[in-house]
């Protein structure tokens, strides 16, 4: 309920601080916007519902964050010399693991965190 839900749409529209209390209200609003939606990001905990952020004038602020990398393998299209396009799965699941555990080894005991559960494809 105090959780962010941005939806990301085509041409790149964010639709920020929208929250739920009901599960069958996300998906409500999922499949209305199934026909533009691109992603769809989970984003911190508010002292608030995120929706309420207009009425909240000034006490509207983060409790809880989440570090996320986003490793999107169709962005290297252009460099990639294995293969085309993301559905060559596994020769970028090895990649998309490496990523992971890059990760996983270096950022996040430093910044105090336990490990997440290992990446897997």
């Amino acid at each position: 309920m105090r959780r962010e839900i941005a939806f990301i749409l085509k041409d790149d529209v964010h639709l920020r601080y929208n929250s739920f209390v009901y599960g069958e209200e996300f998906r409500r609003e999922v499949v209305r916007k199934c026909q533009q939606l691109q992603k769809v990001d989970i984003g911190a905990v508010y002292n608030r519902p995120p929706r309420e952020k207009k009425l909240a004038l000034g006490d509207f602020y983060a409790c809880e964050r989440e570090l996320v990398f986003d490793i999107d393998l169709t962005d290297y299209d252009e460099i990639r010399t294995c293969c085309r396009y993301a559905n060559s799965y596994h020769i970028l699941c090895d990649w998309t693991n490496d990523c992971c555990n890059l990760v996983m080894r270096t950022c996040v005991p430093s910044a105090g965190a336990s490990l997440p559960l290992p990446c897997e494809c």
